[in-house]
């Protein structure tokens, strides 16, 4: 199963995201949303420190926006890419996270935030998927 797949959009990232369990789902959406602004073809492990990361939210969609956008601020913050990313406890309103970056070499487009457009996550046969819109 691939984990996630870029979809087509007029003016934004649109990312179809997949993963065997929810927590699967938010790892592959993180490592999706890095990949999608680093086009290395080999990416490094990261050797930095681990960074530490709660959310909470009102429902499982709303978790999954407030955490990338968690992320994409961090990236701002820190200037790196999150290629290592463990899902340490998830519940239907909070996520606790770690993660470890590498220097940012973002060369295809800035993320602004992930969005709520169209936004849900569907449980199906081979776990879950869901599709996220970011603004770019």
């Amino acid at each position: 199963m691939k984990s996630f797949q870029i979809l087509e959009h007029p003016t934004d990232l649109k990312i179809k995201v997949r993963g065997r369990t929810l927590a699967e789902l938010f790892k592959n959406a993180g490592l999706a949303l890095f990949r999608s602004i680093d086009s290395r073809e080999l990416l490094p492990k990261a050797a930095g420190e681990w960074r530490e990361i709660r959310v909470e939210s009102a429902d499982q969609e709303s978790l999954l926006v407030d955490w990338l956008n968690e992320l994409i601020g961090i990236h701002e913050v820190e200037k790196e890419n999150y290629f290592n990313i463990e899902i340490l406890k998830l519940t239907k309103n909070s996520v606790k996270t770690k993660i470890r970056g590498i220097a940012s070499m973002a060369d295809r487009f800035d993320v602004k935030a992930a969005t709520y457009h169209d936004l849900e996550i569907k449980k199906n046969k081979g776990g879950f998927e869901a599709v996220v819109l970011f603004d770019i």
